[in-house]
């Protein structure tokens, strides 16, 4: 079993998962606390889809117009780093200055009450590159270059920006 939050491989007695600190119910499942939220009076968290160093991912909808959205939150044990919030606050302000076609736009990011730093950002669904490789093995070279041509022009559109 694994994470809801991180993703990390749950032992079988353990309480909690070692990384990230998630209790588990009951039953002994994992729960994550953040699905069924509503983050800033418009988003509600519908599921994860991702996990990163600083974050995870989820799958969010607008309370208002129903648009499906990705809601990215650092993770709670970076809350009270100041040097993290602002490097997250950076990457959110990042997205937000830059438009191009292999990036995501930012709709929103803030901070609420009780200290969770979120960003809002398009919803892309699709595989993705990790598991692609997993389930495939390896990539054609033709479809490799291509996905590495796409992150250079993405990069070259976010340094274009500074």
């Amino acid at each position: 079993m694994r994470c809801p939050r991180c993703d990390r491989e749950l032992v079988d007695d353990d309480r909690f998962c070692s990384r990230c600190g998630l209790a588990r119910s009951t039953d002994g499942k994992p729960v994550d606390p953040f699905i069924g939220i509503t983050v800033a009076s418009r988003y509600t968290i519908i599921e994860r889809i991702g996990v990163g160093g600083m974050g995870t991912v989820y799958r969010g909808t607008h309370m208002r117009c129903g648009q499906s959205v990705a809601i990215k939150v650092l993770h709670e044990r970076y809350a009270s780093d100041a040097k993290l919030i602002k490097r997250f606050e950076k990457e959110a302000l990042s997205y937000g200055q830059v438009s191009h076609p292999n990036l995501v736009g930012l709709h929103d990011y803030g901070q609420t009450a009780d200290g969770m730093c979120f960003m809002v950002l398009d919803y892309c669904p699709g595989m993705s590159l990790a598991r692609l490789i997993r389930e495939q093995g390896h990539l054609s070279p033709a479809l490799a270059a291509d996905i590495v041509l796409q992150i250079a022009q993405a990069l070259s559109a976010a340094h274009a920006q500074g």
